[in-house]
């Protein structure tokens, strides 16, 4: 979401069947590097005024969101050569 001047955007979309489904969970990376593990459960509940995912500072922004099974390897990388294996 982009939260600039208190405006609120999609920036990811993931197509999932099954929400309730046990052992899936949402990654989501930023920009700055902060990263997060939700399971997929955790999204089955939304409530009439949404949910926010994650929260980014304003100096930040989303790069991407990716189903995953909890037991994948996660390899992110900058610019710079910097990277983090996990």
């Amino acid at each position: 979401m982009d939260q600039r001047a208190g405006l609120l955007s999609v920036r990811a979309l993931l197509a999932v069947r099954d929400l309730e489904e046990v052992g899936k969970y949402v990654f989501f990376a930023t920009r700055n590097g902060t990263v997060k593990k939700t399971p997929l459960k955790d999204f089955s509940n939304v409530m009439s005024r949404g949910i926010i995912a994650i929260g980014i500072d304003n100096e930040d922004e989303l790069v991407n969101a990716k189903i995953t099974d909890g037991k994948q390897i996660v390899f992110l990388a900058s610019h710079e050569g910097q990277a983090i294996r996990f």
